[in-house]
């Protein structure tokens, strides 16, 4: 069983490579900024100030402009992505769009099973 430093320096190598994840998407398809009804993937972070495993996600969201705070708004769509969630063009970027979730869903299994080795440990 691996320690609790070498398990704790692996989850901060799963979040950097999770910010990583996003910045990339955000090269891809992000160009031209932000537009309302399009597709972002964001980290999140929790309520709880002190939570060890903040941040969370990435997930799925839809930017919206909000006239009356004059600021985007992201509604969240989901932690998976699925072809039934594209609106317009995003079809054509399914084979990228799904690579995007692969690596995410791959990463949040990673993350799952250190966070899990590091709970053995507490106990």
């Amino acid at each position: 069983m691996k320690n609790f430093r070498i398990l704790t320096t692996e989850l901060e190598a799963i979040k950097h490579q999770m910010e990583q994840l996003c910045n990339l998407f955000r090269a891809e398809f992000g160009g031209d900024g932000l537009k309302n009804n399009k597709l972002v993937l964001k980290l999140a972070n929790c309520a709880n100030k002190k939570c060890p495993y903040c941040p969370h996600g990435p997930y799925w969201y839809r930017a919206f402009f909000n006239t009356r705070t004059r600021k985007f708004m992201f509604k969240y769509i989901g932690s998976s992505l699925k072809k039934s969630m594209l609106k317009g063009n995003e079809m054509q970027h399914w084979d990228r769009l799904k690579f995007y979730d692969n690596e995410i869903k791959r990463l949040k299994k990673e993350k799952q099973l250190i966070i899990k080795e590091l709970k053995k440990l507490e106990k």
